[in-house]
């Protein structure tokens, strides 16, 4: 378990930290570090055949997560 730094634990973050509005967060596993390095180095090239927000909602799709579709990109 990967803990946050610690001023996150202490909420002593002096009012200059924020969520943006609207994120995602998502987590890789050790053996798919690899595989999401790679990704992520062509990533360029890759949005070339399948825009973001095509990706974005066919993951949000593919793990189950409830969404409302017009809502995700406002």
């Amino acid at each position: 378990m990967t803990l946050p730094p610690p001023f996150f634990r202490k909420g002593d973050t002096g009012g200059h930290f924020r969520w943006q509005e609207g994120y995602g967060g998502f987590t890789v596993s050790k053996s798919a570090v690899d595989v999401a390095v790679e990704y992520i180095a062509n990533q360029k090239e890759h949005h070339k055949r399948l825009d973001f927000q095509t990706e974005f909602l066919e993951l949000l799709r593919k793990h189950g997560i409830k969404f409302e579709e017009a809502e995700v990109f406002k």
